[in-house]
């Protein structure tokens, strides 16, 4: 079938064809920090950003979707660790509820879990390279318990990792931040079917 004509089978109903698998999503806003950083969304929601110390991705958790996936990719400019926040209206939540273990296989492994942190570690050390990957965030928008998972991969290693918000808080957006230096890179952000 076509897909107008799918769209002609369920009538009124158009909604739940377009929430069938990964639908991209287009955030409100982007806010970047740092000397000479830049940050915008194109009209498809791709977030672009160059030279940032912080990004912030506003609005792309909402109530159309309990579950996401970011696929990224970035620089920085330095060998930073690289960690993430899940934000409120522009406002990262750096209270110490974010529970994780992420592991890095290279040269050698470094395990890392930790409990009561202020921040999610995607990262260990990105050694001046590019990093890949995605974020797979459960019920960030509910007021719920927020989890997640996911995989990245910089020059010569891989990197698991996950972990949960240990309190029942809404979110709607993520600030992702290196340990030193800057950023540049992009972000696509997608709402799973539910």
């Amino acid at each position: 079938m076509t897909r107008s004509r799918d769209l002609a089978d369920l009538g009124d109903n158009t909604v739940s064809l377009e929430r069938q698998g990964l639908t991209q999503i287009v955030p409100t806003s982007v806010t970047v920090a740092g000397a000479g950083s830049s940050g915008s969304v194109s009209s498809t929601g791709v977030v672009s950003f160059s030279t940032t110390t912080s990004v912030i991705v506003n609005g792309c958790f909402s109530s159309a979707y309990n579950n996401y996936r970011i696929m990224y990719q970035n620089d920085p400019s330095t060998g930073a660790s690289m960690t993430a926040r899940f934000t409120t209206g522009g406002s990262a939540n750096s209270n110490a509820n974010y529970d994780f273990q992420c592991t890095q296989l290279d040269i050698a492994t470094t395990y890392t879990r930790n409990t009561g942190q202020t921040s999610l570690t995607l990262a260990v050390n990105a050694n001046n390279s590019d990093m890949v990957g995605f974020l797979d965030v459960f019920f960030p928008f509910a007021s719920s318990k927020t989890y997640w998972n996911g995989k990245a991969y910089r020059f010569l290693a891989d990197i698991l990792h996950s972990g949960e918000f240990t309190t029942t808080t809404s979110f709607d957006g993520i600030q992702f931040i290196p340990s030193t230096g800057t950023l540049d890179g992009k972000f696509y952000i997608y709402g799973w079917r539910s």
